[in-house]
């Protein structure tokens, strides 16, 4: 193909396609499918998906361009009356679908990119663009997405597999259980998500082979939809129903809360941000490409004159960003054109496609695609800026200690780390203590004392006083306005405090002033742990919400140097308990948190086996299947020093000597987390243990 003749591949247009429909899907589609039929959203998901891709079917054959175009076919076939019509359908649909897409990158760039940005320029510029790109022709919007796949996918497969190690496949249970009249809501909703079908025909006439385009718009179509069922079992299965409710996009909080290894990324939130702000670029470009040819098809000078082509472009440029700005800042606004969208411009638009398949089957600037590609990083390098504040007006604390005062107020204790005498004038670093009525207020008030923008998305630790957990009311106020307004990172570890633990100064003291930092490394510290024995905000906060599973949290002590000298035990987001540090390690083998266990089978005997590859096998069996409860078998490779020397009589004496203590102190802690008041925290009973002596 001419690199230069105005034409695309199938390959380049099932690129476009792709984060066409990725970009708004995996966006907004889990949230709503969680509040409208819980975990039936999955089968909603492809329920709505099939109606899709009947659609795409439908609409396919226009996209294999014959010896008319798109729009003279219609003519031809349907007449200039009903293409007017449906020309203005799909415009409205295409400015809506623009206005929306232009509504949610305001939400990422503000919420998670910068909220100093001034928002109203960034969705004026992210407008500008989308016409620039559009008007450069769709070749080289072809070629830059094609050089993009592997820098947007990769990055999203990581995710998805360092996230699937953090799925409980139980919360997945509960499904068939929606009236079906919100099933038929939730797939509609589908549905209509992927509506931008209706749009894809118009590339037509910038195809080198509609049979080849035709297959890859349907692999396109297909991929995505596998993406956003595995999106939505990740989700469902890492956060729970009634967490996935709360959140406005699921997707992006769960770019926080995965972990990568090696701390090398300590910000993998702000990568992944921008990775579903470029996809959602190119379905606001499409759309927008959409619209104009839509005017153009309306004026019929599209295909004739440019500066007529370029005109259009710009005005739908421009009615995109009066419409999408005012949907980002009137929210009544947005709900009343996504209810116009829903129940009249798509019927419409299903109503248009099935005339005409029973009626029939029926230039551009060129710009280097270096130039655009050069426009989307210069657009993100703006976006990851400092914005108003420049970095020596801000203020970026990496612990907080909480702790209530009298009157019903709480003081709040931002610590900051200790740098080098040559870098003192570069940000606020003096600890500072607010007392205020909840976090909001302080939040707010310490910026007015210290002329400084507070910064707390980079807080590493959270030190929480214990009497706070029975706090429901300061409780709920923070969790809100953690997650409404993007405080905090999820990943934020949590620890708590008591009245005789030391005030954050003098710990300070004791961790070469890096509160926050080395909190946060003592969290990740223990490599025998699966998970980090120490608990994050979001974990609470999914707690708060779910409130059916058991959570432990550490205290620290009396010591002035930081160290965990007890857990508290959280069930139903409630305080019912505390355990030694040993209990707590049998807690987490019992709950198959641990990679490896240090014990000793026989009390009179130093000798001490390592316990690795620990496994649960579960299954149901009556009479315990009645009543929901899982039998639980703990499986282990047993490492022990020396076991050359002995015999295989004194081998299977050691083996069900140490089966026999294992199982008999796992049992005792199940009876002292019984007797606090869970008797089923994680619906099983742990019947057997297997331990497998490894010579």
């Amino acid at each position: 193909m001419d690199i230069e003749n105005e034409k695309i591949s199938g390959r380049q247009l099932g690129r476009i396609v792709f984060f066409d429909y990725f970009g708004i899907s995996s966006l907004v589609l889990p949230g709503i499918l969680a509040g409208l039929v819980g975990m039936d959203g999955f089968f909603a998901l492809i329920a709505g998906s099939l109606a899709g891709y009947v659609l795409l079917f439908g609409v396919s054959k226009y996209l294999v361009q014959g010896e008319e175009a798109f729009g003279e076919r219609l003519r031809k076939q349907m007449g200039n009356t009903f293409t007017a019509v449906f020309c203005l359908t799909a415009f409205a649909a295409s400015v809506f679908g623009a206005s929306f897409g232009l509504r949610l990158g305001g939400q990422i760039i503000y919420e998670y990119l910068g909220k100093t940005l001034p928002v109203g320029v960034m969705l004026a510029l992210l407008c500008a663009l989308c016409v620039y790109g559009v008007c450069g022709g769709v070749e080289s919007r072809g070629r830059m997405y094609e050089l993009l796949t592997v820098f947007i996918i990769l990055p999203v497969l990581v995710l998805f597999v360092i996230a699937a190690f953090d799925v409980c496949p139980d919360h997945w249970l509960g499904i068939t259980s929606t009236q079906p009249g919100r099933f038929l809501l939730a797939s509609y909703i589908v549905f209509g998500t992927f509506m931008g079908t209706v749009g894809v025909p118009m590339f037509s006439e910038s195809l080198s082979d509609g049979e080849k385009g035709v297959s890859a718009w349907k692999r396109a179509y297909l991929w995505n939809v596998l993406v956003n069922l595995a999106l939505f079992l990740l989700l469902a299965g890492i956060f729970q129903i009634p967490t996935l409710r709360e959140l406005k996009m699921p997707a992006l909080t769960l770019t926080s809360l995965v972990k990568v290894p090696g701390e090398f990324l300590e910000r993998q939130d702000a990568l992944l941000s921008g990775v579903w702000l470029i996809a959602l670029f190119a379905f606001i470009e499409n759309r927008v490409f959409e619209a104009g040819w839509c005017l153009g098809q309306l004026s019929g000078r599209l295909r004739t004159r440019t500066k007529v082509r370029k005109g259009c472009f710009a005005a739908v440029g421009f009615l995109v960003w009066l419409i999408g700005s005012g949907m980002y800042f009137r929210n009544y606004f947005a709900e009343w054109l996504t209810q116009a969208y829903l129940y009249v411009i798509v019927p419409l638009l299903v109503f248009f496609i099935v005339i005409a398949g029973i009626f029939g089957t029926v230039g551009r600037d060129r710009r280097k695609k270096t130039v655009a590609i050069c426009l989307v990083l210069c657009m993100s390098f703006f976006l990851t800026g400092c914005g108003q504040s420049q970095i020596e007006e801000r203020a970026y604390p990496l612990a907080l200690a909480v702790r209530p005062e009298k009157d019903g107020l709480y003081s709040f204790t931002f610590s900051f780390e200790d740098v080098n005498p040559s870098e003192q004038g570069l940000y606020h670093n003096e600890d500072t203590t607010v007392v205020a009525e909840g976090y909001p207020q302080a939040f707010y008030r310490f910026q007015s004392m210290q002329a400084s923008v507070l910064d707390d998305s980079h807080v590493q630790a959270l030190l929480l006083s214990e009497e706070l957990l029975t706090d429901r009311d300061f409780l709920d106020s923070f969790y809100h306005f953690f997650v409404n307004e993007h405080h905090f990172s999820w990943n934020t570890s949590v620890y708590l405090t008591y009245e005789d633990t030391p005030k954050p100064k003098e710990l300070k003291k004791h961790t070469g002033g890096r509160l926050g930092t080395y909190l946060h490394e003592m969290a990740s510290s223990d490599t025998q742990q699966k998970t980090s024995h120490v608990p994050t905000l979001g974990e609470l906060y999914k707690d708060w919400n779910n409130r059916n599973d058991a959570l432990l949290l550490p205290v620290l002590g009396k010591r002035d140097a930081p160290e965990v000298s007890e857990y508290v035990l959280l069930y139903a987001s409630r305080p019912i308990g505390s355990l030694t540090v040993d209990q707590a390690r049998l807690f987490a083998l019992r709950h198959g948190q641990l990679r490896e266990f240090l014990f000793k089978p026989d009390p009179q005997n130093e000798t001490v086996w390592l316990l690795r590859r620990i496994r649960l096998v579960r299954e149901l069996s009556e009479p315990l299947a009645r009543r929901g409860i899982w039998e639980v078998t703990l499986q282990a490779d047993a490492f022990v020093e020396n076991r050359a020397a002995y015999g295989e009589k004194e081998k299977q004496r050691m083996q069900q000597l140490a089966e026999k203590r294992l199982l008999l102190l796992l049992q005792e802690m199940d009876e002292q987390v019984a007797r606090m008041g869970v008797s089923e925290p994680v619906k099983s009973h742990l019947t057997d243990v297997r331990i497998n002596f490894i010579d």
